[in-house]
Parts: structure tokens; C-alpha cells; sequence
């Protein structure tokens, strides 16, 4: 049986640098945070516009971060309650279905602010590491 082997060491270590800055400024984490979440729905809501059939939809789409000792973290997607919202599940499929062309309005814009997100954590940690 073959597998595949890989060096996990830095990826561990940026992982550390991470959990150090955000417990050492959590202030600064839930800013980082939450404009990964305003970028994410800023982005989602553009491509929401382009669904002509449900024109409320992207007014649907909101965010809400979160912190606790423990983590901090954020919930982007369209809320059922909103206007347009609950059409959301019929529109919002991001890899498609046996009977529709997929339609991704959330995963794309996740996947474009991943490398801004790192970048802000690495920024932070090597602020509060002294780097």
C-alpha cells in the first residue's frame, strides 16, 4: 500500500504562532475576524446580485462573529428570516446537484480571503511574538 508523506513541522509551528496571538490580542483577532467575515459577505452579496431570480437574496446574506475564552469565530451565510433567506437552500448550491449547474456564492469568496486571513494572523502573531 503506498501513501503519501509530508513535512507538517511548519505548518504545526504557523498553527502555534496563531494560538499565541490570539490569546495574546484577542481584540486584534476579532478585528481580523470579523473583516474576513465583512469581506466574505461583501464578496457573496455580488455574486448573490447576479441570480436574477431572487433579487433579495443578497440582502439575505449577513454575518455575526463570536468570541469565548476559548476561540473567536464568525457565521456568514443568509438568514432564513430575511427576505430572500429562506429561497437561499434552492439557489445557494455551491457544487451543484444531479438536476442543477452549481451556483457557489459563498465557497469562492471563502477560498479568496483565505490568503488575506493568514496573512493578517501571521502579521499579528509575528506583532505580538516580536518577530
Amino acid at each position: 500500500m503506498s501513501g503519501v508523506e509530508f513535512e507538517d513541522r511548519e505548518v504545526r509551528l504557523l498553527s502555534e504562532d496563531f494560538m499565541a496571538a490570539a490569546a495574546a490580542a484577542p481584540k486584534e483577532t476579532r478585528a481580523i475576524v470579523q473583516k474576513g467575515a465583512l469581506n466574505i459577505k461583501t464578496g457573496a452579496r455580488r455574486r448573490a446580485a447576479a441570480i436574477k431570480h431572487i433579487p433579495a437574496l443578497g440582502n439575505a446574506i449577513t454575518y455575526d462573529s463570536h468570541e469565548t475564552p476559548a476561540k473567536i469565530w464568525a457565521e456568514i451565510g443568509p438568514e432564513q428570516d430575511r427576505r430572500g433567506g429562506g429561497l437561499a437552500h434552492f439557489v445557494e448550491n455551491e457544487y451543484g446537484t444531479p438536476w442543477s449547474a452549481p451556483q457557489p456564492i459563498m465557497a469562492p469568496e471563502a477560498e479568496a480571503e483565505a490568503p488575506r486571513f493568514e496573512r493578517a494572523m501571521q502579521d499579528l502573531a509575528d506583532r505580538v511574538l516580536d518577530r
